[in-house]
């Protein structure tokens, strides 16, 4: 009688054991998909539509910014950048990749010096006043540029702007339909972001 009480509570034990570890293995699995998605918004999109539906390239000011490709294309791509961020170095090598490709593709640069970059405020008003895409791209390729006096509130607006809209960091792409996605992306990731954000609209 005792044997079969033994043996009874070792079934007991048994059991509690394989429950325990089958609740420990879901929840392991339950956890790994939240985890993959954490992982994806860390590296540097944003996530939904943070400007709202009704925003677009349009009502942010472009009259002073510096553009690449034909103004009137049919695609527009807002584009805050920093003339001292090698990630936006690269961003614009592949935007250049971009219009080499598509004709119907532009891109607008706000110039948006991080404070960290103790000398990028000097640089993006010289390259504002001489309203230059050359001067940004000579100094994305580590030549120097001539300074400038010139008195221009330019980048003090678009410092405004971009924390007005939630940027912090650069290089940040905006899109027609307000989405922002930000970091070093190649010109295949770029095309497609933009159809697919013109699909949204």
């Amino acid at each position: 009688m005792d044997l079969q009480k033994e043996v009874c509570e070792m079934k007991k034990i048994v059991l509690v054991l394989v429950m325990t570890m089958m609740m420990v293995t879901t929840g392991f699995a339950l956890e790994r998909p939240w985890e993959k998605e954490a992982g994806k918004e860390s590296k540097g999109s944003f996530p939904g539509n943070s400007m709202g539906q009704s925003s677009t390239p349009y009502e942010i000011p472009l009259d002073n910014a510096l553009v690449m490709g034909n103004r009137n294309a049919q695609f527009k791509v807002i584009v805050f950048t920093d003339p001292d961020c090698p990630f936006c170095a690269k961003l614009h090598q592949e935007m250049k990749t971009v219009l080499q490709q598509r004709n119907d593709i532009v891109f607008f640069l706000k110039l948006y010096p991080l404070a960290f970059h103790k000398e990028a405020y000097g640089k993006s008003k010289t390259i504002v006043c001489e309203n230059s895409l050359k001067l940004l791209e000579a100094n994305f390729n580590k030549e120097l540029i001539p300074k400038t006096d010139c008195e221009s509130r330019e980048i003090d607006d678009n410092i405004k702007l971009a924390k007005t809209l939630g940027i912090n960091s650069v290089p940040t792409m905006i899109f027609a339909n307000g989405d922002k996605v930000s970091g070093a992306k190649s010109s295949y990731v770029i095309i497609k972001l933009v159809e697919e954000n013109q699909a949204k609209r």
